[in-house]
């Protein structure tokens, strides 16, 4: 009995201190490797065969796929790890859990859904007394107040599909003239509708009108307030003038966006 008991305590203590590894290793750029460490916790997972190590395991599998953007897995897995440490009784990792889900929410769109469970979790710290974790959640709650802190968010976790497709384009495309090829950031970003249309493999006819009639596409790109489309005169096109858009770069919140994207991108090309 005290062996096997010694044995589930090892195992612990490795599970979390893989959980630990899978972090800062993605922290690190180190993605290779943390996919590899988390490759090893969910083996020891399924050889101990125990809640917490498949709540440990779903933590981590979770921050994971939170970093690649993935947001439905990581809504799956944070709610199992949930689950579980609510049913083992761990209110701290519970916390955790709940923070965490809070903001896999907010990326998919759901405000009020992300405000309760971030709610949950300052209450569970404040009783905690866990000071650091209460002010990181507050700072959370009190940017969902913000309209314009989550335009990016709203529009990755509810937009329809053909928004995201050209805004990701447009936003590759600001990167690509202002922080590659050091154009002015005015002249920067600029895509025709025919540029647009062949990237994204949108038929062109939906550009021209803005597909109103279903409120995708530029148009609701243009209503979030995320682009900006303008007719450049003297140019080839139809009546010597070409439409193009590029990403609203004005915006706050979208400058910052391409920021985070561009340090991102240096980071991994400076490994």
């Amino acid at each position: 009995m005290k062996e096997r008991a010694c044995v589930i305590a090892c195992a612990q203590e490795t599970a979390f201190v893989l959980s630990l590894l899978v972090e800062i290793c993605e922290r690190q750029e180190k993605r290779g490797q943390a996919l590899e460490h988390l490759e090893e916790l969910k083996s020891l997972t399924a050889q101990v065969n125990q809640d917490w190590a498949r709540a440990i395991y779903s933590q981590a599998a979770g921050f994971m796929a939170s970093e690649m953007e993935d947001w439905e897995t990581a809504f799956i897995e944070y709610e199992e790890a949930a689950k579980d440490w609510k049913a083992l009784a761990f209110p701290y990792e519970l916390a955790k859990a709940y923070r965490s889900l809070g903001v896999v929410h907010l990326n998919l769109g759901r405000i009020e859904t992300a405000n309760r469970l971030l709610e949950s979790a300052r209450q569970i710290f404040e009783k905690l007394g866990a000071k650091l974790d209460v002010e990181k959640t507050k700072t959370e709650i009190t940017a969902i107040d913000d309209p314009s802190a989550f335009v990016t968010l709203r529009l990755r976790g509810g937009a329809k599909e053909s928004s995201k497709s050209i805004f990701d384009f447009l936003v590759s495309a600001f990167i690509a003239d202002y922080h590659s090829n050091r154009y002015a950031g005015e002249a920067s970003g600029w895509r025709s509708f025919a540029e647009i249309a062949r990237h994204t493999k949108m038929p062109i006819s939906t550009f021209y009108g803005h597909g109103k009639s279903d409120g995708g596409g530029l148009t609701e790109l243009e209503r979030m307030g995320l682009v900006e489309t303008r007719v450049f005169l003297g140019e080839r096109g139809r009546g010597g003038k070409t439409t193009r858009s590029r990403i609203a770069y004005d915006h706050e919140e979208v400058k910052k966006y391409v920021s985070r994207k561009v340090e991102k991108t240096s980071r991994k090309i400076g490994r």
